[in-house]
């Protein structure tokens, strides 16, 4: 029996055998696509997972003092690859109508639950 593909989500990249055997992954980062060819599958899943981290915690709060409103734009920024337009669209404008005026100048360090 033959095994099912997995079929990865969107903005999560792709990784494929070429006709010469090896291995290539693509990942689209802000409209660009980002290539990376390996002589295994391992090496590209290792490369896209790396690229994947770096993209979604490129910032970091403990540095120095940051605003939430500063923050949320990074966050916003950081995810937009790897969700729909639709979605970032909704997400900013909720930020923007609930969060940001609120709680906007507050430092990330003083926030709790």
């Amino acid at each position: 029996m033959e095994m099912a593909k997995k079929i990865r989500g969107h903005g999560e990249g792709s990784i494929f055998q070429r006709s010469n055997g090896t291995w290539r992954t693509q990942l689209t980062v802000n409209g660009e696509r980002i290539s990376f060819g390996a002589k295994t599958k391992s090496e590209c899943l290792e490369w896209l997972t790396t690229m994947q981290f770096h993209l979604t915690r490129s910032f970091d709060f403990r540095a120095g003092k940051t605003s939430l409103k500063t923050y949320l734009g990074q966050w916003l920024e950081n995810h937009k690859v790897s969700i729909r337009s639709k979605t970032y669209h909704r997400y900013k404008g909720l930020a923007e109508k609930y969060i940001i005026p609120r709680l906007g100048d507050t430092d990330l360090n003083d926030l709790h639950p």
